[in-house]
């Protein structure tokens, strides 16, 4: 079963490191700020499949992005689907709404969730989970790539975000 791809509000949400005046924060305990990212609609959780060997990575990442008002960092955590296999989680196949249809062909959404199969996630994806952020400068680089290969359509972008990679 390939990666699983979810976009993260704050990746220093899921560290496991303490930081001054958290104390209070258990050892092995996640951040209830954590749970911001899996902010359900519709008890589904959007998520994309990423190739076993990431080949796909960048240009989801570039489709996601393209996808946005402005041009920010982007913050992901990659997981295989075997680790949290046994959680029960259902996959759904539902296209998403990127400017590149390709792209759009590699979402799923996790259905059927409940608030207790979220905290499960939650704490499965501290442990298991592989956090990474994208610089706003390496995403403006892979969308302006993602155009120019013809995989992103610019008349699905806001234009604000066009604007800010000329």
């Amino acid at each position: 079963m390939p990666l699983l791809l979810r976009e993260v509000n704050n990746i220093r949400w899921w560290d496991s490191q303490r930081n001054p005046g958290e104390e209070w924060l258990k050892e092995g305990e996640l951040r209830s700020d954590a749970l911001k990212s899996l902010r359900s609609k519709d008890n589904k959780l959007s998520v994309f499949l990423i190739e076993d060997d990431a080949s796909n990575l960048d240009r989801i990442l570039a489709a996601f992005a393209a996808g946005r008002q402005e041009l920010n960092d982007v913050d992901f955590a990659i997981v295989d689907f075997e680790d949290v296999k046994p959680l029960g989680l259902e996959l759904r196949d539902d296209d998403a709404d990127t400017p590149d249809s390709t792209v759009n062909a590699w979402h799923r959404d996790i259905v059927h969730l409940s608030a207790t199969k979220v905290l499960a996630l939650a704490n499965h994806l501290q442990i298991k989970a592989h956090f990474c952020r994208r610089r706003g400068k390496h995403i403006h680089k892979l969308i302006k790539e993602g155009i120019a290969a013809g995989h992103i359509d610019k008349g699905l972008m806001r234009t604000e975000l066009l604007k800010e990679l000329t």
